[in-house]
C-alpha cells in the first residue's frame, strides 16, 4: 500500500485489535479517513459474524467505484486533449503556411 496515511491508521488499527478492540471501534479513530458506510458495515459484519463476507463485499464494491471513477475521468480527458492537440497541430500548420504566403505576397 503506498498511501501512508491508510498505512499508519492500519497499523494502529491492527495494534488495537489484536489488544482485543473491536475492528470497527479501532477504525473509528481513523472517520476522516474510512468512510461512515465503511465503519457501519464492518460492524454489522462483526455482529453477524460474517466479517469475511463484509469485507470482501467492500472490497468488491470499491472496486467498482474506482472503475466507475476512472472511466468517468478518461470520458472527461479524451475531448479535452483533442482540443489541445488539434490546437498544437493548428499552431504547427499556420506557423508553416504563414510564410509561405508572406513570400508569394512579396513576389507579386
Amino acid at each position: 500500500m503506498g498511501n501512508i496515511y491508510y498505512q499508519q491508521a492500519l497499523r494502529q488499527a491492527s495494534e488495537s485489535v489484536s489488544k482485543g478492540q473491536k475492528l470497527s471501534e479501532a477504525l473509528k479513530e481513523f472517520q476522516g479517513i474510512y468512510s461512515q458506510t465503511l465503519l457501519q458495515m464492518i460492524s454489522v459484519g462483526e455482529e453477524t459474524g460474517e466479517t469475511s463476507n463484509i469485507l470482501q463485499k467492500l472490497a468488491d464494491f470499491y472496486e467498482e467505484e474506482v472503475a466507475k471513477t476512472t472511466k468517468n475521468l478518461t470520458s472527461i480527458i479524451e475531448p479535452v486533449l483533442m482540443v489541445i492537440i488539434g490546437t498544437v497541430i493548428g499552431f504547427f500548420a499556420i506557423s508553416m503556411i504563414q510564410p509561405m504566403y508572406s513570400m508569394l505576397g512579396s513576389i507579386e
